[in-house]
């Protein structure tokens, strides 16, 4: 599990949100995540959490994205969307069995509750 320690980068001038969904959807993702990991970019951390769990699963990379999907789980233990990521890609390690999951996934509250983090993430406002 991530510790919240991991490497920010400092950057010479803010970043910002728009930024790094430019990037995500022309799916530039060695800039998107470039972007997540800057200590100026002005969002919580369950969403720079999140938004790491996507462009790695984009990648393929699915052991990291439940590293990630696990992290912001950890921050926003309510969250059904968090927790049902964190179950899918333990299906998609082998790490559950997939029928565990398939109802959660199919819940309607599943998807509210991760579009709605997606939702929080793009329309955050800098002050």
């Amino acid at each position: 599990m991530l510790t919240g320690e991991e490497v920010k980068l400092t950057a010479n001038q803010p970043v910002t949100e728009q930024e790094f969904f430019a990037n995500y959807h022309a799916k530039n993702w060695d800039k998107a995540l470039e972007i997540l990991r800057m200590s100026t970019l002005p969002v919580e951390e369950h969403l720079v959490a999140l938004g790491r769990m996507l462009c790695w699963d984009a990648l393929g990379a699915n052991d990291v994205a439940l590293l990630f999907a696990e992290y912001a789980l950890k921050l926003k233990p309510d969250n059904v969307g968090y927790r049902t990521s964190v179950r899918q890609h333990r299906v998609l390690l082998g790490l559950e069995p997939a029928s565990q999951v398939r109802m959660e996934i199919s819940n309607p509250a599943f998807e509210e509750a991760l579009l709605e983090s997606i939702h929080e993430m793009s329309h955050h406002q800098t002050a």
